[in-house]
């Protein structure tokens, strides 16, 4: 008679490495690529509010003041 584990360590293994393999939430990139876009549409007008200041910590110390300065607080 063969007794089946109580314990299916497979199983387990295959639900991690799902979770391991989720992307990172829509709005994440979304505020990803609109910092690394900054460069060449300097606005913050059509972002919401919420995201702003997550924008702005991601925006490259390289650019020119002139730009940025006049839109961030």
């Amino acid at each position: 008679m063969v007794v089946a584990p109580a314990f299916d360590v497979d199983s387990l293994y295959e639900e991690h490495a799902l979770r391991a393999k989720n992307a990172p939430p829509l709005s994440d990139l979304c505020v990803a690529v609109l910092a690394d876009s900054f460069a060449s549409r300097p606005t913050l007008r059509s972002i919401p509010t919420r995201f702003i200041s997550r924008v702005t910590a991601l925006l490259p110390t390289s650019l020119p003041l002139d730009v940025t300065a006049p839109l961030i607080d």
